[in-house]
């Protein structure tokens, strides 16, 4: 057991402040176009909302904008939440780096807290061969769906580099 203690001298949980944390970042059009797509997606009820898609689509509200909603929610969320813990303490990861260069890139986020890498889990990983197919949503969105989904992301997409 190491010497951690259970909270600080202001009743802090010390635990959190040396946790090491993995952000995974997903492009926020990626993700709606992927949301707009699930059917398991419908019922959840969204915590930014309190309602379901489902209940909201009954409502008029169109799926793109609430599935580019929740993203960003999501995401502002995540930001606000990792701006209290030390920098180095954060690993931010790409999705599309992930799939693109899986090995490697999980390789990073094992060594982040300390793990080792073997070869055995190296050939796994090669094994499954991951393939990553960028805009999905580019080819079957509308401009306006695209303008909606911009909309609710755009801030958030320049803050990650995505447009």
């Amino acid at each position: 057991m190491n010497d951690i203690p259970a909270s600080d001298n202001s009743g802090r949980n010390v635990v959190f402040l040396v946790a090491r944390s993995i952000h995974l970042v997903r492009d926020g059009r990626e993700v709606a176009h992927s949301l707009s797509r699930v059917e398991w997606w419908n019922e959840h009820v969204l915590w930014c909302d309190g309602h379901s898609p489902a209940q909201m689509e009954q409502a008029g509200e169109d799926r793109l904008r609430i599935c580019a909603r929740n993203w960003a929610c999501e995401m502002k969320e995540l930001h606000a939440g990792l701006s209290g813990i030390s920098q180095e303490r954060v690993l931010e990861v790409r999705y599309e780096q992930l799939i693109a260069s899986p090995v490697e890139q999980l390789g990073t986020i094992l060594r982040f807290p300390g793990l080792s890498v073997s070869a055995d889990y190296q050939d796994a990983i090669e094994s499954l061969q991951l393939a990553y197919w960028p805009g999905a949503w580019s080819v079957g969105w509308t401009p306006e769906q695209l303008e909606c989904v911009v909309h609710e992301e755009q801030s958030l997409l320049s803050e990650f580099g995505y447009l």
